[in-house]
């Protein structure tokens, strides 16, 4: 309803615009209103306005009868046959009647047949123009015709602005500025430049002198050049070059000053609208860039790389359950009787006797019963088989040689099976990894478009001309911009007024010459200051390993590994273990899927070594932490206020398949310091003695490491195993 009521209000103001009489002929109101009937407008509200609009500017019973006589024509037409396109042309001759006999009355044959001729054709100019405003509001780039038509209604206007006027102050200059600002903010620079022309012209055939259309292209120029500013100097500038152009040429009219009244208060005009209004006007008229169907292509393509993961990753799935199903077995036992008989009672005189006896059936149990002895005696052997076989040594000798190859294969398939339960585990966590990359590859990005027009002005007026501007919604940016005019610090500058925060920048060239890609991504809200300290207990090296790194999603983690023992062993593991922790975290899964898959990696090796985890990750931008500690000591948290002890028991990675960490999520401050020690250090004291040193000890990070490792060292005289000491501390950055 608010809608309805503001397009109406505006259609009443160009009625009066158009209405006003132009050289004794007063077409071009009648003219957009039969436009706005024929397009399906409401006529019980524009019948009204029309005589309204031209009664209120040619006061006569003249003009009241032929807009009245219009406007009941019309609105017969709109009410019962509207449907009926094809009988409008009728209707809007006779609807024309009152204007004939109005013309006739007041002026020669000449004007009659301009009046009736120039209705008619303006009307077509504004259904022409109006048509794609109304069915797909520029969307789509207008035609040749289209664009003309729109020309010839701004110079319309233009004269009757011109004509309009409240003593000696015309409106032209108020709605020439305002409308070519929130043309050039809304639409394009274009249009707000063509506007200003054919406004422009207008003005100049009223008054009959080519000042108006020099000046308002002089006095729009400015204006477009300022928009990428800050409203408020919109006024001050237009005013001021309205001002040195009639200075320069020497411009006397009298009107001069109420003109740059009118300047003026057009300026202050847009510098109040709301910015609500502007973006209405820009999502109506803005039309979808081309980047739109690239922008498709880009998330068209992560979903289906998303989707060739998922079917990759059921490969996998299947060759693990395949793998797991088909397992090799040893021969069976009624094979190996069939060895043993075909070896020794093949030739023997009491084959056929044994065979009516079923002594043959007592081989097999002699073969069961040696495979759970691991050797076959006469003890296994059954009474009716000891008794009535005349090869008894024979036999067991021959069981026993095939039991020994037997156990051969038996281990053979043995280390086979065991081995398939490796790879079948392997591919399952591949495939696991697969589908997590997929669901994290087929997300669509979204982008930010309310922001790419602001940065490309604000980059424009800061001297840098930039092609195309992403924005994407987790905060990145893609600027396109012209190499000679980049300049980083500058990029940065107006990205901080912006968005008031901080960028990195990074600068590529483009594969277009003479152009280069600006990626731009915002620094979190928080950063760290982070120190290390470590004591070896020999010259083998530290079996401690420890990592601080920042993440690319603004995270930053902080990692102690403290490998089983010490030494290059130690240490080894350690490094290995904190690598693929490093990795999986930089591609961006969660800490569960992390810790499970380097579990599993480790507990499958085959080696015999351990180890505890420390894990924390911070999200910079909002504090939110994760502590994971695994079989490691206690976590200290110290701020201003109190230290906090987080503790946690878990069984070192690499003990078991399975694996469930202890897992703490909490919110951080800023100031807060985060210390992590690994057993050595911990080991060194008693009860609560390392909180009173953590929580008494000032400084950095590395000062508090340093201390820490320093105390430890004199607890003991000996040094018992490895000592680290990592911690971090957490501010907020300044703009």
């Amino acid at each position: 309803m608010k809608r309805q009521i503001l397009l109406y209000s505006f259609l009443f103001a160009l009625l009066l615009v158009y209405s006003r009489a132009v050289f004794e002929v007063t077409p071009f109101g009648a003219g957009l209103y039969l436009a706005l009937i024929f397009l399906d407008f409401n006529s019980l509200a524009l019948s009204p306005m029309l005589i309204v609009s031209e009664y209120l500017f040619n006061f006569a019973p003249s003009s009241l009868i032929s807009s009245s006589v219009c406007a009941l024509v019309c609105t017969v037409y709109s009410l019962f046959f509207r449907h009926n396109k094809r009988v409008f042309p009728l209707f809007g001759a006779a609807s024309l009647i009152g204007y004939g006999i109005n013309a006739l009355r007041s002026g020669s044959a000449v004007t009659v047949a301009l009046t009736l001729f120039l209705i008619p054709l303006f009307a077509f100019v504004c259904y022409v123009f109006i048509n794609p405003l109304q069915n797909h509001r520029l969307k789509y780039k207008l035609l040749d015709t289209e664009i003309v038509c729109g020309a010839a209604m701004l110079v319309v206007a233009g004269l009757g602005l011109s004509a309009t006027a409240v003593g000696q102050f015309s409106p032209f200059w108020l709605v020439a500025v305002f409308a070519v600002c929130v043309a050039g903010k809304s639409v394009s620079n274009t249009v707000a430049l063509v506007s200003a022309v054919c406004l422009g012209l207008g003005a100049s055939l009223y008054y009959n002198s080519p000042f108006f259309l020099a000046a308002s292209c002089v006095v729009s120029a400015t204006a477009i050049l300022f928009l990428p500013a800050p409203r408020a100097l919109v006024a001050p500038a237009v005013c001021s070059t309205f001002v040195a152009f009639c200075f320069y040429f020497g411009v006397e009219t009298q009107g001069t000053l109420y003109a740059l009244a009118s300047v003026f208060v057009g300026g202050v005009a847009y510098a109040v609208l709301p910015k609500k209004f502007i973006a209405t006007v820009s999502a109506f008229f803005g039309a979808p860039k081309s980047r739109t169907a690239l922008r498709y292509m880009v998330n068209k393509n992560r979903r289906d790389t998303g989707n060739e993961l998922v079917r990759v990753s059921e490969i996998f799935w299947e060759m693990g359950e395949s793998m797991v199903q088909t397992t090799v077995t040893p021969k069976k036992l009624s094979l190996l009787k069939d060895a043993v008989t075909a070896r020794v009672c093949e030739h023997c005189v009491n084959r056929d006797k044994c065979a009516e006896q079923g002594v043959f059936q007592e081989i097999s149990a002699l073969i069961e019963c040696s495979i759970n002895s691991d050797r076959a005696n006469i003890l296994n052997a059954s009474p009716l088989l000891s008794e009535n076989c005349v090869n008894i040594v024979a036999l067991i000798d021959c069981v026993n040689d095939l039991l020994i190859k037997y156990e051969g294969l038996k281990r053979k398939s043995d280390t086979t099976n065991a081995a398939k339960v490796v790879v079948a585990s392997q591919l399952k966590g591949v495939s696991d990894i697969l589908k997590s990359m997929s669901l994290k590859q087929s997300t669509p990005i979204n982008y930010a478009e309310e922001h790419e027009k602001r940065i490309m002005d604000d980059l424009t007026y800061r001297g840098v001309i930039a092609g195309e501007v992403w924005v994407k919604e987790d905060g990145e940016l893609i600027i396109v911009a012209l190499k000679s005019t980049l300049k980083e610090q500058i990029v940065k500058k107006s990205l901080r007024a912006l968005f008031k925060k901080e960028f990195f920048i990074k600068i590529e060239d483009s594969a277009l010459t003479g152009w280069a890609v600006v990626t731009a991504q915002p620094t979190p809200v928080y950063d760290v200051v982070f120190g290390s300290c470590n004591n070896c207990k020999n010259e083998q090296g530290c079996g401690d390993t420890h990592s601080f790194m920042k993440l690319t999603d603004g995270r930053f983690m902080a990692a102690l590994c403290d490998g089983m023992g010490c030494g290059a062993r130690a240490r080894e593991f350690s490094s290995r273990v904190l690598s693929l922790i490093e990795n999986f975290y930089r591609v961006g899964f969660d800490h569960s899927f992390v810790l499970d898959s380097v579990n599993k990696f480790l507990s499958l090796s085959g080696e015999e070594t351990f180890g505890a985890m420390d894990i924390v990750v911070v999200d910079l931008n909002s504090l939110v932490t994760d502590i994971i500690k695994i079989s490691s000591p206690a976590t200290y948290i110290k701020n201003t206020e109190k230290l906090l002890k987080i503790e946690g028991n878990c069984l070192p990675i690499g003990v078991l398949d399975e694996m469930k960490p202890a897992v703490k999520t909490m919110s951080l401050k800023p100031g807060d310091t985060v210390v992590m020690t690994s057993d050595g250090v911990s080991d060194c004291f008693d009860g609560d003695d390392m909180a009173g040193v953590i929580n008494s000890a000032s400084g950095l990070p590395k000062e508090l490491a340093s201390s820490l490792i320093n105390t430890a060292i004199n607890q003991r005289c000996a040094r018992s195993d490895d000592m680290t000491v990592i911690a971090f501390r957490i501010f907020k950055r300044e703009l």
